[in-house]
């Protein structure tokens, strides 16, 4: 992961960097892949600070629903599992990121804020 880290941080790819990148890449999601079935089987539960945020959220939730005059929403599980999820964006986009600055540049070359 730090090594593919490192190559989307470069600012300056050449052809063989971004050969090199696209190896990463492909090792990185067979890695990835190979955790997940590896861990699947440990349980795992949320840590006693995500369980305090998520009661945080909650009781502002609550507060929210009753000035709106709403129901309030149930109150999170206790002791929620939780497991490693490779179906998020970030690692979804990863295998785009090599053709992306084949195609644009690296990410310190352009940006995604409209002009005014």
């Amino acid at each position: 992961m730090a090594t593919w880290h490192g190559y989307a941080k470069y600012r300056l790819h050449t052809d063989s960097t971004l050969a090199s990148f696209d190896v990463i890449t492909e090792n990185l999601g067979y890695m990835l892949r190979k955790f997940t079935s590896e861990t699947s089987s440990l349980k795992t539960i949320a840590l006693p600070s995500e369980e305090a945020a998520a009661s945080r959220r909650h009781q502002e939730a609550v507060t929210r629903a009753e000035k709106a005059g709403r129901p309030a929403p149930p109150a999170p599980q206790r002791g929620k599992t939780k497991q490693f999820n490779l179906e998020t964006p970030k690692i979804h986009f990863a295998g785009d990121y090599v053709a992306s600055i084949r195609k644009f540049g690296t990410t310190d070359s352009y940006s995604t804020q409209n002009a005014s």
